[in-house]
This record gives C-alpha cells, sequence and structure tokens, in this order.
C-alpha cells in the first residue's frame, strides 16, 4: 500500500493552450503532496492526476484544431479524477483475479508496430517521442486498457445473451440506419440580392429546367452563378441546404434560400442509394452494435456494484479546481 504522503519533485506542464490547470506550482521542488483520493487500501495523488492532464493535453493538441483545443480539454479534464478511480478498481479487481496482461500486452504492441511498418520498439519508441508521448506512459496505458477488458469480459460475457429476436427487434427500430450510401445530384442557382435580379431569375429563369439555354441565360446576368453539384452524400451539404433538398421534389426548383448575401434556388436533379438492406445482409453488423450497447450497459453497471462494494474517499480540500467544485456536492467527498 503506498503511503497517505508522498514527496514529489517540480510539477511543471507546458501549456501551448494557455490553459490553467489550476493548483500546481510549477518549478517548486520537494514539495509534501496530498492525496486526492482513496480506493480502499490505495491512494491517488495529485501528481496522478496531473500525469493525466498532461497525457490529456498532448492528446488534445495533437488530435484536435486550435480553436477547439481549450474547449475539448476542459470537457474531458472533467472525467479525469472518476477515470482514475474507476482505473483503480479495476486494477485491484485484476490483481485479485490473478490476471497476466503481458501476452496481450505484447501482442498490442506487435500489432501496432505491424501497422505502422515499425520493425523494433526502438523505433516505436522514437515514433512516439515525435509525438511528445513516453513509450513508457504508451506501454502502460495499453496494459491498463488490456486488465480492463480482461476483467469486464469476465464479468460481461457470461450475461450477454443474445437471442435471433433481439437482433430484429434492434434491425426493425434503427431500419433508417441500414441503407446503401445515398448520394444526391442537384444544381445551385446563386442570385446577388438584387430585386431586379431576383425579378428576372423568377421571371425568365425558373420555367426552365437546368441546360446549357439556361447556362447561357444566367450567364449574361451580373453576378449569378450557375453550378451542378454532386454525386454528394446529404452530410456533406450545408445544413440549410440538405434541410431544403429533403423536403423538395425532384426534377423542380425550390427557393429561394436566404444565405447570407445571396438568395439561392436549387434544382434536385437526382437521388442515388439509400436502399433498405436486408436484415440477413446486415445481420453481423447488427450483432457488434447489440453486442457494444449490451457490454456498455453492463460496463455500467459493473462499476457501479464495483464502488458501492468500495470504500471510497475523494479528499475535496486537497481537490485544485475545477474538480473542488466538480466534487464538493459528491457523497464521497471529505472536507478539512
Amino acid at each position: 500500500m503506498r503511503g497517505f504522503w508522498k514527496s514529489v519533485g517540480s510539477l511543471s506542464i507546458g501549456l501551448a493552450l494557455g490553459i490553467g490547470l489550476g493548483g500546481a506550482s510549477p518549478g517548486v521542488t520537494d514539495v509534501v503532496e496530498a492525496v486526492i483520493a482513496q480506493v480502499n487500501e490505495d491512494f491517488i495523488y495529485l501528481s496522478d492526476l496531473r500525469h493525466e492532464e498532461e497525457l490529456l493535453l498532448r492528446q488534445v493538441q495533437a488530435q484536435v484544431l486550435p480553436e477547439k483545443q481549450a474547449e475539448v480539454f476542459r470537457e474531458y479534464q472533467a472525467k479525469l479524477l472518476d477515470s482514475l478511480i474507476e482505473r483503480q478498481l479495476f486494477l485491484q479487481k485484476a490483481k485479485e483475479m490473478g490476471l497476466n496482461p503481458e501476452p496481450q500486452v505484447q501482442a498490442a504492441l506487435e500489432r501496432i508496430k505491424k501497422e505502422n511498418n515499425l520493425s523494433s520498439d526502438e523505433e516505436l519508441r522514437a515514433a512516439l517521442e515525435r509525438e511528445n508521448i513516453r513509450f513508457e506512459d504508451f506501454v502502460d496505458t495499453i496494459r491498463v486498457q488490456v486488465l480492463q477488458r480482461m476483467v469486464l469480459l469476465s464479468y460481461i460475457q457470461p450475461r450477454l445473451v443474445i437471442t435471433d429476436q433481439d437482433l430484429r427487434d434492434y434491425y426493425q427500430r434503427h431500419a433508417d440506419e441500414f441503407r446503401t450510401p445515398e448520394q444526391w445530384q442537384f444544381y445551385q442557382l446563386q442570385v446577388p440580392k438584387d430585386s431586379t435580379l431576383r425579378e428576372a431569375i423568377e421571371q425568365e429563369v425558373l420555367s426552365m429546367s437546368p441546360s446549357p439555354e439556361l447556362q447561357a441565360k444566367v450567364a449574361s446576368m451580373e453576378g449569378v452563378q450557375f453550378a451542378a453539384v454532386g454525386p454528394i452524400a446529404p452530410e456533406q451539404v450545408r445544413s440549410e441546404i440538405r434541410q431544403a433538398l429533403s423536403q423538395a421534389t425532384l426534377q423542380t426548383w425550390v427557393g429561394p434560400l436566404d444565405l447570407n448575401d445571396r438568395w439561392v434556388w436549387l434544382w434536385f436533379d437526382r437521388r442515388e442509394g439509400g436502399t433498405q438492406l436486408s436484415f440477413e445482409t446486415v445481420r453481423d453488423q447488427v450483432y457488434e452494435r447489440v453486442a457494444q450497447e449490451r457490454a456498455d450497459q453492463a460496463r455500467d453497471r459493473y462499476i457501479e456494484e464495483l464502488k458501492k462494494n468500495s470504500f471510497i474517499r475523494i479528499y475535496c480540500s486537497n481537490l485544485p479546481e475545477p474538480y473542488r467544485s466538480l466534487y464538493e456536492k459528491n457523497p464521497n467527498c471529505m472536507h478539512g
């Protein structure tokens, strides 16, 4: 069992985002660090939380657009302490069960090296360092994930009974999700907000279908743009246009839409795909979805069961913000 206090060195995190982590004392050495949570006989320290923040920060910087980084960081930061508590519960359960994760950890590392055309641990280490990720942290994360999965499988598999009727019921409830990819093709007529131009379009153009003649007609109108769009997936279409086309009749003009400084008319020319796939065709896909849904539900129940049967204390007086505000009303929170 780790002691209640430990001596730690400098806790400095280079925050390129300008995100204040709150409560850290960069540059201060040999400080005595308080425990922030207790899970049965194990303790979670402030440095554990800071370490997770640092890993999260690196991931956000690598994967999120700069203008969204602060928002995404704060969203996931709020979940870090819960994640550490749940991780400790799983590790304790894995130890109790005598699980050995190393064969699966090594298999995962070999798979990662193969997928990234890396021939050795040294090459993997170098690749991770280029992403500002320590090899040891990477392996430890895999080890924890493997242990969590092993513990969960031991709990979930005996309870994961899925009948053919379960699959058919799910298929019926989600029928619209099992279709061939839909593609749209349409024409777009963009007109500057000029009343004279709009009148000319309505009187001289909208009675015509898209054609070389129509294109020649609008070519003489200053600022008017006529273009074919597609084939394109509906989800790639601007939301206002997608909504208008989804309610439109094929081979007719719809509009005008008021889009910023322009009026826009649309001609929905063709819709392809979107055909319903039979249950037998997508049975395996349905099974994967149902199994994942049941597994997620079982995981949540199992975590609640572990928490209920464990001694958990959160030492809120030792928590920095934003965690103190998040947990001050938690029944496991202790002040002073």
